[in-house]
């Protein structure tokens, strides 16, 4: 059981996020909990801008990252870290709310929990681009992921938080999702892990091999461990994922370019072949004709009234387009040897 006295620590991988990094962790220091309970763990994939300088300005420990991906930081970070729980928050997320660990904290008096996972991305905060606001709306940074079903926030179009088949139960302050039976060993977790996860940090070191964790593959292992249990906690993060529409492009570029690189090298292990083909050919067929996305727009839009749903019929195509082109070059040999190169990625 978790106790209020828990240390915790927030691991919080940095490339270039001046301009986020003291948002986030302002919304840390601004709990209702414990202050010297709480350790803010930076890992820095060597920022060239005053990052480093934010993170010590908020008291952070600083560890340096060269292989500068997220998923090596959190590798890292979880080796070195010093709480008995450990939250993945990216520099470009925000705890809302003041009570926002004790909420998440609540799921953990369970001692079959191992990880819990906020259920929402804020809608409202200050500062969101329109990009940010649409992600939020569908509840995911990705398009592809509707026609899939394979999502994991709560989103204003579907009025659910993911479209795959998990059982769940409601218990007092949290959703725990029950794992999957025996017969169903090519069962798919929606994409949790990220942005405001926390674990248990035991469990992590019991199984974390080599420089790099990756969090929808880990946490689909621990899913389908039935001695333990993922949850979800009925709290918001902000998530400013993309401050402008090349940017937007270029972290879609980044995951895809990396998933096959890491599908190379042996590394990545979540099944999305389970999933099948007919959402992505759903996904094409809807982006090139337009009018099935406008209607998707305009009844998203009737469910939470925002203009932010009219870059539905655009991100739709741009995105198929984008994962297209990147799909071709891996089969010509031109991407996927190596990782993308994060100085292209501009916040």
């Amino acid at each position: 059981m978790v106790t209020i006295e828990a240390q915790l620590t927030f691991l919080i991988p940095t490339l270039n996020a001046e301009g986020y990094l003291p948002g986030c962790l302002t919304s840390i220091r601004e709990q209702q909990y414990p202050a010297e309970a709480i350790e803010l763990l930076v890992i820095d994939g060597g920022s060239s801008d005053g990052t480093i300088d934010v993170a010590r300005s908020f008291g952070a420990r600083i560890l340096s990252n060269p292989l500068r991906s997220t998923e090596a930081a959190r590798a890292l970070g979880v080796r070195l870290a010093r709480g008995e729980l450990v939250v993945f928050l990216d520099a470009d997320n925000r705890l809302v709310g003041d009570d926002w660990l004790g909420r998440m904290l609540k799921a953990f008096e369970d001692p079959r929990v191992v990880a819990c996972e906020p259920l929402y991305w804020d809608v409202e905060a200050a500062g969101l681009t329109v990009i940010d606001r649409y992600c939020a709306l569908l509840g995911m940074t990705d398009p592809l992921n509707l026609f899939m079903g394979n999502y994991s926030h709560y989103s204003y179009l579907t009025k659910r938080w993911t479209d795959l088949p998990i059982r769940s139960i409601q218990r007092e302050g949290y959703l725990e999702i029950q794992p999957p039976g025996p017969e169903d060993s090519r069962a798919v977790l929606p994409t949790m892990g990220s942005n405001g996860c926390a674990f248990r940090r035991a469990t992590i070191l019991d199984r974390i091999e080599g420089d790099y964790l990756f969090h929808l593959d880990f946490t689909q292992d621990l899913w389908m461990d039935s001695r333990l249990r993922v949850a979800r906690a009925p709290i918001a993060v902000a998530h400013y994922y993309a401050s402008s529409f090349s940017s937007f492009v270029a972290k879609s570029r980044l995951k895809v370019q990396d998933f096959f690189h890491f599908r190379h090298t042996g590394h990545r292990t979540y099944p999305y072949e389970a999933l099948g083909w007919i959402g992505i050919v759903k996904f094409v067929l809807y982006s090139v004709l337009i009018a099935p996305t406008l209607i998707q727009a305009f009844r998203g839009y009737l469910h939470r009234r925002d203009r932010a749903w009219l870059l539905h019929p655009i991100l739709c195509p741009v995105i198929a387009f984008t994962y297209g082109v990147e799909a071709i070059r891996v089969v010509v040999g031109r991407v996927g040897t190596r990782p993308f190169d994060r100085e292209k990625v501009r916040w």
